[in-house]
């Protein structure tokens, strides 16, 4: 279907400005949409974490679990590095990232799994 304005067929450059005045708001409405979605969601998943209280200050256990993680790859990195075989890695920002995170996730299957 061609776009039309006050009954007349809109030429290509008509339409191509018509869409680009209409693209910004449709950006917003999708994003409106998904903070909406995501503020109904929120009380539901915020009783999902288990929390612990450090001398009186409490923090989810996710939290510990990325600093355990953090912990737990450089460790491991240090042993690579003494190793020698941290030259022969591919991309090391990727590789560490990707360590990091199966680090963390691993503490978390190992701690907070039911």
């Amino acid at each position: 279907m061609l776009p039309q304005r006050g009954g007349r067929v809109l030429d290509s450059r008509e339409a191509v400005d018509c869409l680009a005045v209409m693209a910004p708001s449709l950006a917003n409405m999708r994003a409106r949409r998904a903070a909406l979605a995501v503020a109904l969601m929120a009380p539901w998943l915020a009783g999902c974490d288990p929390i612990f209280s450090i001398s009186g200050a409490f923090f989810p256990a996710w939290l510990l679990c990325m600093v355990g993680g953090l912990i737990a790859a450089v460790l491991i990195r240090e042993v690579i590095a003494r190793v020698g075989i941290e030259p022969h890695i591919g991309p090391r920002l990727l590789m560490y990232s990707a360590l990091y995170l199966a680090c963390t996730c691993t503490l978390w299957l190992l701690f907070f799994a039911r």
